[in-house]
């Protein structure tokens, strides 16, 4: 499967496997994304995780995570209607 120009919504993105997942989906190894959301309830963990992203220092991490501001997006919330309310499903090619 490629992920290469399609918008990825991760349900429960700061979770222990969303981040893992999100970790993974930025290598590119299966494709760049268009976008990648990150759908979870917790505003806290979802700054965290744009914090731990944004403030790298290794070189690979670097190069690896350099348009992570430009590509991954942040979205709270904790129902099903949720999706809908926001339209985070619209143009979403994998969920």
């Amino acid at each position: 499967m490629t992920l290469g120009k399609k918008t990825i919504l991760i349900t429960g993105g700061t979770g222990s496997l969303g981040k893992i997942l999100t970790k993974r989906i930025l290598t590119n190894e299966m494709g760049k994304p268009k976008k990648i959301i990150i759908f979870s309830r917790d505003e806290s963990k979802q700054h965290e995780m744009r914090l731990e992203y944004q403030h790298r220092t290794v070189a690979t991490d670097e190069i690896i995570y350099h348009n992570f501001e430009q590509l991954v997006e942040f979205r709270i919330g904790d129902d099903p209607n949720t999706f809908k309310r926001h339209k985070c499903t619209h143009d979403v090619g994998e969920i």
